[in-house]
């Protein structure tokens, strides 16, 4: 398809395609032309010579039809892609012997690595936007190219959504500005990871006058103007009077009357408000082997799902049972932790009313005698008794 020959097999034509167009970049040196294209750019023959989508090729050479790829990241953008046509003029770009499958590693090879850089540099300005970090983009102004700063790349709350089971969801309001909004300042802190929770959780399950909102924003943006927010400084929890404690799944887990959870910012302000449920230090105990101490309120039972708790329990394990498997166990493990809340005859009302969800028609009280009778008051207010059966034998 790129030899830039005319080729016929029985009859008919095949494919014939210009590895790259004729606006590409010319370097007479290295005897080749220079191409950058974002992946929906990317032709199907292009895609084809390198099939594997998991590749972390992100360059392509054809040598007159004999197309390889060279293993050269010039930025971190992974939906960039450049195509190196060599045009027949003398170049030290050589292929390795005798498989041909790579290019030999010279002087023309770093040479090729450093247009290439240049060339993407001047692709992403002509794009006009990119998700470069602040570190590539200070380099491209070294290099003579003013790229505009990167569009604003963050995830709304402090916890890693997408793992699972996943965290309460943290939204931003509507016409939002993220210049409103806080990062988490980790430095010189004891308990990073319940601080971030709880500061997270604050903004999923508190009801607060003025909107909080935490972003996360990798590190390899800091630097850029939209990342120098004002940051969380201070996180504290306070919870009431506690009624129940057990250990479930991973860790320890307490429903108590109240809890409060209070976020301190770098710009002076407070942000307080009842949640359902937080995180916080385990408490001392020899020995101890749970990971985690999550406190909830009874609120939590009929407003959060059970994979929202899960997740601040140590969530699912990759060595494990199947996902499905190890959810429907916690989910036993925190009903049992509940009836235990609610008192020792819980279970056994539960029971029974799982017992009588199937009776039809509706009932509307059902009596047990101790003799085994069974009087069933229906909705339609009519009667049936039910006698034991009368053994045979």
């Amino acid at each position: 398809v790129f030899s830039g020959m005319d080729v016929v097999v029985d009859g008919e034509p095949c494919a014939r395609e210009d590895f790259v167009c004729k606006t590409a970049s010319h370097d007479a040196v290295l005897g080749c032309r220079i191409e950058v294209r974002d992946t929906e750019d990317l032709t199907r023959w292009h895609q084809a010579c390198n099939p594997d989508r998991y590749s972390t090729n992100d360059v392509l050479v054809n040598f007159h039809g004999q197309v390889v790829a060279l293993d050269y990241h010039p930025v971190s953008d992974r939906n960039i892609h450049v195509l190196v046509d060599l045009t027949g003029e003398p170049t030290g770009i050589r292929l390795m012997l005798p498989a041909r499958t790579a290019l030999i590693q010279n002087g023309a090879t770093t040479q090729l690595q450093d247009a290439i850089q240049m060339e993407v540099y001047r692709h992403v300005l002509r794009r006009g936007y990119h998700t470069l970090p602040y570190e590539q983009y200070l380099y491209a102004r070294q290099r003579g190219i003013d790229l505009p700063e990167a569009t604003p790349t963050y995830s709304v709350g402090l916890l890693p959504a997408g793992d699972v089971p996943e965290p309460v969801r943290a939204v931003m309001p509507e016409g939002f500005d993220l210049a409103r909004c806080y990062r988490f300042d980790d430095r010189n802190k004891r308990n990073v990871d319940i601080d971030e929770a709880n500061a997270h959780l604050l903004t999923a399950l508190g009801t607060l006058d003025e909107p909080f909102v935490p972003v996360a924003i990798q590190r390899k943006y800091f630097g850029y103007s939209w990342a120098k927010l004002p940051t969380i400084t201070k996180v504290e929890v306070q919870c009431g009077k506690q009624f129940h404690s057990d250990t479930v799944w991973s860790g320890e887990l307490s429903c108590v009357d109240s809890i409060v959870i209070a976020v301190h910012t770098s710009d002076g302000k407070a942000f307080s408000s009842r949640v359902c449920m937080a995180v916080v230090p385990s408490p001392d105990k020899e020995p101890s082997w749970t990971e985690d101490h999550v406190v909830i309120t009874a609120e939590a039972e009929t407003r959060l799902c059970s994979s929202e708790i899960w997740f601040h329990l140590g969530g699912f394990s990759d060595e494990g049972d199947t996902y499905d498997t190890q959810e429907y166990q916690f989910e036993r493990e925190l009903d049992a932790f509940w009836t235990g809340l609610h008192g020792p005859d819980e279970q056994r009302r539960r029971d029974i009313m799982e017992a009588l969800c199937g009776l039809k028609p509706a009932w509307q009280s059902v009596r047990v005698e101790p003799n085994g009778h069974m009087r069933i008051r229906f909705a339609d207010r009519t009667v049936k008794i039910v006698t034991p059966a009368q053994s045979s034998h």
